[in-house]
């Protein structure tokens, strides 16, 4: 006797076949042992193919959370004043103090009439009334 094909024994699992061709098949599987083996065979490993495939899920939605008015307005003053501090100090880097500095013996006030004739170190200074009456 000869024996089924594994695609014949295949389609005839999956039901594949047409009513002529399945009655046939029916038949012999009645009186083969060896086919009627490979068959179940066949549905088991369709089944546990059929298994492995599962069921489609679908993903929840995003969950939206629901921000406490307060909360935010205090994050919002926060980066602001973040902002303002770091506006402040980048304007301050850019920014350059002009000081005047005046050499100590031009601020100081003709030396007195008890020091005129005393020793000194330093050169003579003479300080002239540029045409100015005191």
């Amino acid at each position: 006797m000869k024996h089924l094909d594994e695609d014949s024994l295949l389609e005839y699992a999956l039901e594949l076949n047409d009513g002529a061709r399945r009655e046939e098949i029916a038949r012999h599987l009645e009186s083969c042992v060896d086919c009627r083996a490979r068959l179940e065979q066949i549905k088991a490993d369709i089944d546990v193919i059929g298994s492995a495939r599962g069921k489609p899920t679908m993903m929840p939605p995003p969950v939206v959370k629901k921000s406490n008015v307060v909360v935010s307005l205090l994050r919002v003053a926060a980066i602001l004043a973040c902002g303002i501090v770091v506006g402040y100090g980048a304007a301050q880097l850019g920014q350059t103090e002009h000081i005047c500095v005046e050499p100590a013996y031009l601020a100081t006030s003709p030396p007195s009439s008890a020091l005129s004739g005393a020793a000194s170190d330093a050169t003579e200074v003479v300080f002239e009334n540029n045409g100015s009456s005191d």
